[in-house]
């Protein structure tokens, strides 16, 4: 699963966030705050999917999008 994800640094911790879900986490370098965050994510859909009504189908797809700036209508 693809996912869009913000790392930033907030004083001696960097932190990432997936901006579909907003689940974060953080980390002393970059590499420990993304590990952290997939852990983080795998258990968000974990409960997902154990709230998921039992007698209703669901479908995981991928959404291509593009990640040049200048090929979005949106930003200017």
């Amino acid at each position: 699963m693809d996912t869009l994800v913000q790392v930033y640094r907030d004083g001696e911790w960097f932190i990432a966030v997936d901006l579909a879900t907003d689940v974060a986490d953080q980390g002393k370098i970059k590499e420990e705050a993304i590990s952290r965050l997939k852990i983080g994510l795998k258990e968000h859909y974990a409960v997902l999917l154990d709230m998921l009504k039992k007698d209703r189908e669901f479908e995981v797809i991928k959404v291509n999008v593009p990640n040049n700036k200048s090929s979005s209508p949106l930003i200017a």
